[in-house]
């Protein structure tokens, strides 16, 4: 076992784009497939329309959880990549 850790800054960060291009295109399908759904059940009424009202509002909560988590991710592995690259440059500072 090494005492060393070997960091690739470069798919860090790619790591982070990559996340957030595939986040905004997930979270944009995602978002077409609820006003399919409500455009589908416009002309819902009575209790379908209470029900189908209670789990949109449960996709929409669930939906913005998502957000915040893919959002953390991405942040956390640029955070990352940073982090690991400022600690390098302390090291290197010191050394030479």
């Amino acid at each position: 076992m090494s005492d060393f850790t070997s960091v690739n800054y470069s798919a860090l960060s790619g790591g982070s784009e990559g996340l957030t291009v595939e986040e905004r295109q997930l979270l944009d399908r995602l978002e077409a497939l609820k006003a399919a759904l409500r455009w589908a059940a416009e002309g819902w009424t009575g209790e379908a329309q209470r029900a189908f009202a209670i789990n949109m509002n449960a996709f929409s909560e669930e939906l913005d959880k998502l957000r915040v988590v893919l959002g953390s991710t991405g942040n956390a592995l640029e955070t990352a990549g940073i982090n690991y690259r400022a600690v390098d440059l302390r090291s290197a500072n010191r050394m030479g």
